[in-house]
């Protein structure tokens, strides 16, 4: 009988040698029998159980799996939210944020911002807009696709290429008294593990939340908006 039989079978006499016996223990069952080096019977340890395999964790497709112990600021998603309402109809607020050149009119000047050609003349999904930009005196570009567009409700811009190795910023647009509210959601992560997140503690943070404030800023001078929330 194999070894998935009941654990009272006898698997006969062994090797006659005691050195046979052991190789035939330790090579074949050593987690489910125990050999009698007496007799050359197979007896049951208490308790009997099969030996099971460890298995590794299966990854899916699309998920990352937890982060290992230490590694909890290397994938850390940070978050910054921002709302007003301004005093315009919906349809109006949408479609000025709608329009990619108004970027550049609420971007703060020190960004050095500026939308490279081709610009896109009617934002949708799919969409994609490549800036230039400098921050703390490096320049670089950065390309950002639109990821959903609901027009008069939402859309979300998500970055291609650029200094973050996540950035996911979703824009919605509700009715609210006196006007509509417009509501940021940015959800970031910087590359680089530690480092990246010892930056963030020193300067990236504040540096976005100075953009998103100027931004806020201009846009209620542009539209007229009451004070802005900051949440994040």
């Amino acid at each position: 009988m194999g070894l998935d039989g009941p654990c009272n079978a006898s698997v006969g006499r062994l090797s006659t040698t005691e050195p046979e016996r052991k190789a035939f223990a330790s090579a074949v069952a050593p987690a489910v029998y125990a050999i009698s080096p007496g007799s050359g019977e197979a007896t049951c340890p208490a308790p009997c159980t099969r030996p099971r395999r460890e298995r590794a964790p299966r990854r899916r497709r699309g998920r990352r799996l937890p982060a290992a112990p230490g590694e909890e600021a290397a994938v850390t998603v940070h978050v910054l939210e921002r709302t007003q309402v301004l005093p315009r109809a919906r349809r109006e607020v949408f479609a000025f944020f709608a329009a990619a050149r108004n970027l550049e009119a609420i971007t703060p000047a020190f960004l050095r911002f500026r939308i490279l050609p081709p610009v896109p003349e009617h934002l949708e999904a799919g969409s994609l807009i490549d800036y230039r930009l400098s921050l703390f005196g490096i320049p670089f570009r950065w390309r950002t696709r639109i990821a959903a567009w609901e027009p008069e409700r939402r859309f979300v811009d998500v970055q291609l290429r650029g200094p973050y190795a996540l950035w996911h910023h979703e824009h919605t647009f509700d009715d609210a008294e006196g006007g509509t509210r417009v509501g940021d959601r940015v959800e970031y992560r910087l590359p680089l593990g530690v480092l990246g997140e010892a930056a963030h503690a020193l300067a990236v943070r504040r540096t976005l939340e100075r953009i998103f404030d100027h931004r806020n800023a201009r846009v209620a001078s542009l539209l007229g908006a009451a004070a802005a929330t900051r949440r994040g």
